[in-house]
């Protein structure tokens, strides 16, 4: 059986396509509106609190400035990483560690590998650290309360993005640009479904009118009406009609000369 190509099984045929499309749509939309909550958030608790980073559930994310930690080891990295700090607990040497400058007068992230941990003079747990690039260590010790936070993980090269999205123009590009294009997407896909409803009850209504018609046609009473007309014009040749003899219809003939 041969099957006609018609517009409902070409839109039937177009259906996946326009849902595997949305769904694309929709969490690309997510996950951008999910970088913009969270810039907007770090953005805010960095304000809030401009003597340390912003964290988040405890959560501190990082963008690494130099290569001070280019290495080999799996928890090295490189300039333009975004590291993951969480809370310093139980700290050991080797453990990659964010912290404050302590020569530097206002806020300045260090993020270093403990060289050493020794005990100062009056008792005081002193921390050396060092770069993994570095020939030598850091010249300055540092105590535990200057900590931030503890190497989760890193990302290459995803902190030199992050903070491009905190710039206006990335902002615009990357979550404003997106955004908007799938705002436009939908109001178009929506008037374009609207349309193809509408033309799908134009067809529907031009094919119930023309089976209307055709259903009119052919019950036309018209056709068996003029027999009965005829008879009726003319009752006096059906009452003065005999058996053998003509109906008359003169009616001048019925009726006697009165003298």
């Amino acid at each position: 059986m041969n099957v006609q190509n018609t517009p409902l099984t070409s839109q039937a045929k177009r259906r996946p396509v326009q849902l595997a499309i949305s769904i694309v749509c929709y969490i690309l939309i997510t996950f951008l509106l999910l970088i913009l909550v969270g810039n907007i958030t770090f953005i805010i608790k960095g304000a809030a609190t401009a003597d340390a980073p912003p964290s988040v559930f405890g959560v501190i994310p990082l963008v690494t400035l130099s290569g001070s930690m280019e290495g080999t080891r799996p928890d090295s990295f490189r300039e333009g990483s975004l590291l993951i700090m969480t809370k310093p607990t139980d700290l050991q040497e080797g453990d990659v560690i964010a912290f404050q400058d302590p020569t530097a007068a206002e806020l300045v992230i260090v993020s270093h590998r403990i060289h050493e941990i020794t005990t100062g003079e009056n008792g005081e747990t002193l921390i050396y650290t060092k770069g993994d690039a570095n020939n030598a260590p850091d010249t300055y010790p540092i105590t535990p309360d200057a900590v931030y936070g503890k190497y989760a993980f890193h990302l290459e090269k995803v902190g030199s993005f992050a903070l491009f999205l905190k710039e206006p123009l990335g902002m615009l590009l990357f979550i404003g640009l997106p955004i908007f294009a799938f705002i436009l997407y939908d109001l178009i896909r929506h008037r374009k479904q609207e349309a193809e409803k509408n033309r799908r009850d134009e067809k529907m209504a031009a094919e119930l009118e023309r089976l209307r018609v055709a259903a009119g046609e052919a019950t036309d009473p018209g056709e068996s009406i003029p027999a009965a007309t005829e008879l009726a014009q003319s009752p006096s040749a059906v009452e003065n009609t005999t058996e053998g003899e003509p109906p008359r219809t003169d009616a001048a003939e019925d009726t006697k000369s009165v003298e």
